[in-house]
């Protein structure tokens, strides 16, 4: 994990900015450009369904290392500062951060259970898969995910004060990394970066984002009018 750890702090705040903010955004891009594509073929050949699926499955894994990154940036935050500078134990974030990895694969496993189940003589069994991801989904999202938030804030607190963090101290950047999730990080991470870029330079990569955002929005808007979706 140190090397991982060692990989992310090298990263300019403006490369991490690429890859967490337009990054997704192209993705997602690619995968409305694919979708409406494959839609609007009034006769789609098995090869054509094939090779939909080979690109939808390519996309799918460049935007789970997104989120790898995101997480992994989380975890190398809390480490890169001492347990006494934040002043709690590190036990109850791996607990957190755990469960946030039982979430990401529940979900994972139970869409593909999904789907092979509403295709089968077993779709009784949908309403277990439903409620037992509502309680996995809402003890990630709304425990573990602001425990792990709060002890990154903390060490963010660390780096840039140079003094143990408290409570009070980072609420501002726990609730940057909760609502903001990996918007504001970024920002946070030239605390921790060995490479150092403007403000300047991390701003072009937001508004490269928005305007990607604002694109697909536009685009998903004229599909939809259209009937191409």
């Amino acid at each position: 994990m140190q090397k991982i750890a060692d990989y992310i702090f090298d990263l300019s705040p403006k490369k991490l900015a690429v890859y967490l903010i337009p990054g997704p955004l192209v993705l997602f891009l690619a995968y409305t450009f694919v979708t409406i594509s494959f839609k609007t073929i009034s006769q789609n050949p098995p090869t054509s369904q094939i090779t939909v699926t080979l690109l939808l499955g390519v996309i799918a894994i460049f935007f789970g290392l997104f989120i790898l990154l995101w997480l992994l940036w989380l975890r190398s935050a809390v480490y890169a500062v001492q347990q006494t500078e934040i002043r709690l134990s590190r036990k109850w974030f791996q607990i957190a951060f755990i469960v946030l990895w039982i979430l990401i694969l529940f979900n994972l496993v139970t869409s593909l259970l999904e789907t092979y189940l509403k295709n089968s003589s077993w779709d009784e069994y949908l309403s277990l898969i439903y409620a037992s991801r509502e309680f996995i989904n809402f003890s990630g999202i709304m425990i573990a995910y602001p425990i792990v938030c709060h002890y990154a804030a903390r060490a963010v607190m660390v780096k840039r004060s140079g003094e143990s963090a408290t409570f009070i101290s980072a609420i501002p950047f726990t609730l940057l990394l909760i609502f903001g999730t990996v918007l504001g990080i970024p920002f946070l991470h030239k605390y921790f970066s060995r490479n150092s870029s403007t403000n300047q330079e991390v701003l072009v990569m937001y508004a490269i984002g928005f305007g990607l955002f604002l694109l697909i929005l536009v685009i998903g808007f004229i599909a939809a009018i259209t009937g191409m979706v």
